[in-house]
C-alpha cells in the first residue's frame, strides 16, 4: 500500500473483501457469523468445522488465481497466504453488531500465516486430524515451525494457488527495497480461555 493514494488503499481493501464474500459464499457463511475482523488486506474468520475452513481457503485461492489470469500486469495481481488453528476461543458480543474475540487460538493462526508462502495454507494438528480424507490428502508431510520466543508448532501446509509464487514475486521484490519486513498484524489477544471450540482462519 506503500505510495498508493488513500483513495487506492480503500478500492484495493474492498476489493480483496469481495474475495473473502466469494469464500463465504461457498460454505454458506456469511459477515456476521463469520468474519470477526476485517484487517485491511485481509481478515479473521471462525469457523465451526475444519472443513469449511479448508473449503473457504480453497474458494479464496481459486478466486484470486482467475484474477491474475486476466492481467499481465503485476501491480493488479492478488496473492493471499492463510493459516488456520482449532481450540477454545471467547466471543463477545460487540455494541452496533460483530464480536471481539480473545483466545491464544488466534495468536496461533496469525503465526501460521505469516508461514504460509503465497498461495498456501498452514494449519495446525488439531485442524488436520479433522479434514476430509479428500482435503487432507492435498497436505503436505507434518513439520515443525517456530513462533515468539521458544514457540514451536506441528503445521502442515497445501499449496491451493500454484501460481502463487510466480503473481507474487514482483510485489514481494518492490518491498524489499523499500522497506524492512513488516510484522503481521495480530488481533488483542487476552489469554487462552476456555469457552468455545472454533476454527480460527487468517489471512
Amino acid at each position: 500500500e506503500k505510495g498508493l493514494s488513500v483513495q487506492t488503499v480503500r478500492q484495493l481493501n474492498e476489493q480483496i473483501q469481495v474475495f473473502v464474500d466469494c469464500g463465504l459464499k461457498a460454505v454458506k457463511g456469511s459477515r456476521e457469523e463469520n468474519v470477526m475482523l476485517e484487517t485491511g488486506d485481509g481478515a479473521i474468520l471462525v469457523f465451526d468445522k475444519p472443513f469449511d475452513a479448508h473449503r473457504f481457503a480453497e474458494v479464496v485461492q481459486d478466486a484470486t488465481r482467475e484474477h491474475n489470469k486476466a492481467s499481465d500486469d503485476p501491480i493488479v495481481k492478488r496473492v493471499f497466504r492463510i493459516g488456520a488453528a482449532t481450540g477454545e476461543i471467547v466471543m463477545e458480543p460487540k455494541t452496533g453488531g460483530g464480536f471481539d474475540i480473545a483466545g491464544m487460538t488466534i495468536a496461533r493462526a496469525v503465526r501460521f500465516e505469516a508461514k504460509a508462502k503465497p498461495g498456501e495454507i498452514v494449519v495446525d494438528a488439531a485442524t488436520f486430524d479433522e479434514l476430509a480424507r479428500e482435503q487432507a490428502q492435498r497436505y503436505g508431510e507434518k513439520e515443525t515451525i517456530t513462533g515468539k520466543r521458544n514457540e514451536q508448532f506441528d503445521v502442515r501446509r497445501c499449496l491451493l494457488n500454484p501460481d502463487a509464487a510466480r503473481d507474487a514475486a514482483f510485489v514481494a521484490e518492490k518491498a524489499r527495497k523499500e522497506a524492512p519486513a513488516a510484522k503481521p498484524a495480530t488481533a488483542p489477544v487476552r489469554g487462552d480461555t476456555r469457552n468455545e471450540r472454533r476454527e480460527i482462519l487468517r489471512f
